[in-house]
C-alpha cells in the first residue's frame, strides 16, 4: 500500500510541477509588452503624435476602421486600427508588414522615416534570436499556415491610470519570420 500511495503523490507532485512549467512567462512580465511604434501609443491617443502630425483619412474594411502609412522607400506598411466609432488617433492595434512590390494606394509616404521601430527597438528584418533578446520568451512558437515561423506574447494591459484605471483588457503581441527575418509585426490590446 505504501508504494502505491508514493506513487500517487509523485504523480500529483509531478503534473503540478508540469502545469506550472507551461505557465506563459511574458502573460505577467510586463517587459513583453511593445504597443508604441513611431509616434503612436495604442489605447492612449493623447501621447499619440504620427496622426497629431498628419491627420490622414479614415479607411474602412470589414467594419474597421484604419489609417496607413509607408516608410520612405515603400517597402514598410503601417497599418494602424482604430477603436470602434472613434475619430481620434485611439488605436487598439498595429500591424507593420513588410512589402515586396509597393502600390501606396490612399496612404502617406513618411519620407524621414527611413524604417519604423517600436517602443522596443524592434524593427522588420531583426532576427528570432534579437527579437527574443528584447521580448524574452514568447508564450507561443508556431508555424502559421504559409510556414512562417510566428513568436506570440500576451499580458495583462490595464488602461488608464489610479482610479481611473481599467482592468481586463489583453495586450497580444505577434512576430513573423521568414527566412529568419521579421517581416510582419501584429499588436493589440482588447
Amino acid at each position: 500500500m505504501f508504494p502505491r500511495r508514493r506513487a500517487v503523490i509523485l504523480i500529483f507532485a509531478l503534473s503540478i510541477l508540469v502545469c506550472y512549467a507551461q505557465q506563459p512567462t511574458s502573460r505577467t512580465v510586463k517587459d513583453a509588452v511593445d504597443s508604441t511604434i513611431s509616434g503612436v501609443e495604442l489605447r492612449e491617443p493623447q501621447k499619440t503624435t504620427l496622426t497629431r502630425d498628419r491627420p490622414s483619412k479614415f479607411l474602412t474594411r470589414d467594419g474597421d476602421r484604419f489609417v496607413q502609412y509607408y516608410n520612405a522607400t515603400g517597402r514598410q506598411m503601417l497599418t494602424l486600427i482604430a477603436t470602434a466609432d472613434s475619430d481620434t488617433a485611439d488605436f487598439r492595434s498595429y500591424q507593420l508588414s513588410r512589402i515586396d512590390k509597393p502600390f501606396m494606394i490612399d496612404t502617406t509616404v513618411l519620407k524621414e522615416v527611413s524604417a519604423f521601430t517600436t517602443g522596443k527597438g524592434i524593427r522588420l528584418g531583426m532576427t528570432q534570436k534579437e527579437v527574443v533578446g528584447r521580448l524574452g520568451s514568447p508564450l507561443r512558437k508556431e508555424k502559421n499556415d504559409v510556414g512562417a515561423l510566428v513568436l506570440t506574447y500576451a499580458a495583462d494591459y490595464p488602461l488608464g491610470s489610479g482610479d481611473q484605471q481599467q482592468k481586463g483588457h489583453l495586450y497580444t503581441g505577434r512576430y513573423s519570420f521568414a527566412r529568419g527575418r521579421l517581416i510582419d509585426i501584429l499588436v493589440s490590446i482588447d
